[in-house]
C-alpha cells in the first residue's frame, strides 16, 4: 500500500466522518452515505475482495457494538431504528470506513493488539460525544457514560476486527 493512498485515505476517511455526522444531526442523514462513496472507491481501488470482506466483518461488528450501546440505553439515535437504539445507515458507513482504516493507514496497528485496545478506548469516546455536540445521537444517560460505555466497547472491537481480518493487507 503506498504510502500516498494511505494518506489519502486517512484524510478521506476524516472527512467522511465530519459530512456525515454534522447533517445527521441537521436531519440530513443520507448525505454521510453519499460522502463515504470516494473513501470506499479510494479504499477499495485494486483490491476489491479484500475491502468487501473487511466492511462486512466491520459491519456486524459495528451492529453488535451499536446495539448493545442502544439497548444498554447510554446512546439514542434520533431516525434510529427501534426508537433510536439501533444506529441508522449514516453510522453504519462509519463502521465501514473505520474497518477499512484499520486495514490501511492503521494496519501498524495490527502486529499491537494493546495499542489498537487503548486506541480504541481512547479515540472512540471523542468520535461518539462529537456526534452529541452536533446532535446526531443522545447521550441518554449522560456523556461521561456514553464515553464511558464506548471506549470499553471500543477496547474490544477494535482488536477483534484486527483479528476477524487478520490476513495481511493488500499490497497494491
Amino acid at each position: 500500500m503506498s504510502l500516498k493512498r494511505n494518506i489519502l485515505y486517512a484524510v478521506l476517511w476524516q472527512l467522511a466522518w465530519f459530512a456525515a455526522v454534522i447533517p445527521a444531526g441537521k436531519g440530513l442523514p443520507w448525505v454521510g452515505l453519499v460522502a463515504t462513496i470516494p473513501v470506499i472507491l479510494v479504499a477499495g481501488w485494486g483490491r476489491w475482495p479484500r475491502a468487501v470482506a473487511v466492511m462486512a466483518v466491520s459491519l456486524v461488528v459495528g451492529l453488535a457494538v451499536d446495539a448493545a450501546l442502544g439497548f444498554s440505553g447510554v446512546s439514542n439515535y434520533p431516525g434510529g431504528m427501534f426508537d433510536g437504539r439501533l444506529s441508522p445507515p449514516w453510522m453504519w458507513v462509519l463502521w465501514l470506513q473505520l474497518g477499512l482504516a484499520l486495514d490501511l493507514s492503521l494496519a501498524w496497528l495490527r502486529p499491537r493488539l494493546w495499542l489498537a485496545m487503548l486506541f480504541g478506548l481512547l479515540g472512540a469516546p471523542g468520535a461518539y460525544l462529537g456526534g452529541v455536540a452536533f446532535g446526531a445521537m443522545l447521550a441518554p444517560q449522560g456523556k461521561l457514560a456514553l464515553g464511558i460505555a464506548v471506549g470499553l466497547a471500543y477496547a474490544i472491537a477494535v482488536p477483534l476486527l484486527i483479528r476477524l481480518t487478520r490476513c495481511p493487507p493488500s499490497s497494491s
